[in-house]
């Protein structure tokens, strides 16, 4: 008689896989839920810094005028044209197509204090100089203290070189990391 070995696993092995299968996943959840809302700010951010560079490189290349209209209560921003080199008048931007808008669960706002709400315009001249703006990527719970909310500043820190820079907000010592 041919004596057989059982081969492959127990009912109470198969459940202790997964029940620790089940902890590793419930243990990362949160972890990954943070990395997809950050992932939201640094998007908004990579994005407006985007138009910015692009708004800067056109108005060189173009000769002409260029800046971005941001709306912080709609959340929306769009790249307009001048038709002038300088001075162009508020009915002679011709105003781009695509209208950006900010991801949900992402607020926006204009200056380094991160409270202005009203429109806000970025301007960039041919010669590569632009006017010195601000605007915050915040996370859109007004639960939150000011501080709390901030994530990102994107901007034209020198109006002179029209350089466009990303900063983190650091909440330990509540200053922009430059």
């Amino acid at each position: 008689m041919a004596c057989y070995k059982q081969r492959g696993f127990t009912a109470i092995e198969l459940m202790l896989v997964i029940s620790l299968i089940g902890i590793l996943v419930a243990i990362s959840v949160p972890f990954y839920s943070s990395i997809v809302e950050n992932s939201n700010y640094k998007a908004a951010a990579r994005s407006i810094s985007s138009v910015l560079r692009e708004a800067r490189a056109l108005s060189i290349s173009h000769n002409l005028e260029q800046r971005i209209k941001f709306n912080p209560i709609s959340g929306t921003y769009v790249l307009q044209t001048g038709n002038r080199a300088s001075n162009t008048s508020d009915d002679d931007w011709t105003t781009s197509l695509k209208v950006h808008t900010i991801a949900p669960g992402v607020n926006l706002r204009a200056n380094k204090a991160c409270d202005g709400e009203s429109v806000t315009y970025v301007s960039f001249n041919p010669n590569g100089s632009s006017n010195s703006q601000y605007l915050c990527v915040l996370d859109a719970d007004t639960s939150l203290s000011l501080n709390s909310r901030k994530k990102f500043l994107v901007g034209v820190a020198s109006a002179t070189t029209g350089r466009v820079k990303i900063s983190s907000w650091n909440k330990s010592s509540s200053a922009w990391n430059d």
